[in-house]
């Protein structure tokens, strides 16, 4: 059940590790949190591409880069399979459960939520609750009762994910970074109109500014221009190391392409380095349950004609390349 309203706690925008969140994360863990559709227990929808245009000038690929740095900081946590995000501290803050009927309201958004994983999440928030305030009346409902009974998880026991605004980590982000870091927008700037050249007095030879000629000495500036993000192509396959990932965590390889490209194409997204974000993709990734991988193992890697170890031949109709 959505809200119609949202509950801003101060002690929220106090807190020391939110205070530290580049701007791009704080701006979309607050729109998260106020936007409309989010439940009782502090889920709502994860399509990065909607959620873009809540403002103007932001692409899909800030929301994805804003919400990698909030997953890694475990301020959401996100199920791409579902299309769903949990607002980690929504239960401690909203007060919900401080409301006897809106700790029912609370039961039934959990049972709603599809994905496991957050819902796990929920349930170990709860309980952190319960300990931090024995006292609320809601604990002794036999419905409240039934979800902390559920299996929990905390949110940082999930797989690491990448932090994007850690220093020194920028895989296929370079422009949001410029971004943060100028408050410019390289995909929206207009170019600056050249200035004309003044001509040159008859029978003199053309020369540029002086300012702008380089010394012998000095090296020649670099131009500064970031690679532009492009969607998923075709031709694009994964490396030798994605590979090997895959094997070391017990991952279906096609699998993952699969659900990869799929993600990639629904969203729009697009990407300066795929290999890095497919990278990403694979930290996140958890192994098949009940399924099969494909028998695939490192010793399989076969030399090529320049020594080098590449895939195996895969079955027909696998998307792995």
């Amino acid at each position: 059940m959505p809200r119609d309203h949202a509950t801003v706690n101060y002690g929220m925008v106090a807190d020391n590790d939110y205070r530290s969140l580049p701007s791009p994360a704080q701006l979309l863990y607050i729109n998260m949190w106020v936007a409309a559709g989010i439940s009782y227990c502090g889920v709502r929808d994860w399509r990065p591409s909607r959620i873009s245009g809540w403002t103007e000038d932001t692409t899909t690929a800030d929301v994805l880069a804003a919400g990698d740095c909030l997953r890694a900081r475990h301020f959401i946590v996100t199920d791409d399979d579902t299309e769903e995000a949990l607002v980690r501290s929504w239960v401690r803050f909203d007060g919900v459960m401080r409301k006897p009927r809106l700790a029912i309201s609370f039961v039934s958004a959990y049972y709603e939520t599809a994905s496991s994983t957050l819902r796990k999440v929920i349930v170990h928030e709860a309980k952190k609750l319960q300990r931090n305030e024995p006292e609320l009346p809601c604990w002794s409902d036999p419905r409240v009762i039934s979800v902390l009974e559920q299996e929990s998880c905390s949110a940082k026991d999930l797989p690491p994910v990448s932090d994007p605004f850690e220093p020194g980590f920028a895989p296929g982000l370079e422009q949001t970074l410029h971004r943060v870091s100028t408050g410019v927008s390289t995909a929206r700037t207009p170019s600056p109109t050249p200035t004309p050249l003044t001509p040159a007095p008859s029978g003199s030879p053309e020369v540029a500014d002086e300012q702008d000629a380089p010394t012998p000495s000095a090296p020649a500036k670099k131009s500064g221009k970031k690679k532009s993000a492009t969607p998923l192509g075709d031709d694009w396959r994964p490396t030798e190391d994605h590979l090997t990932r895959c094997i070391d965590r017990g991952l279906d390889p096609a699998l993952e392409l699969e659900k990869f490209r799929a993600h990639a194409e629904a969203n729009d997204r697009r990407q300066v380095s795929w290999n890095a974000a497919f990278t990403q993709w694979l930290l996140t990734a958890r192994p098949p349950q009940g399924g099969t991988v494909h028998p695939i193992r490192q010793g399989d890697l076969l030399p090529d004609a320049d020594g080098n170890l590449v895939l195996p031949p895969l079955p027909a109709k696998t998307p792995w390349g």
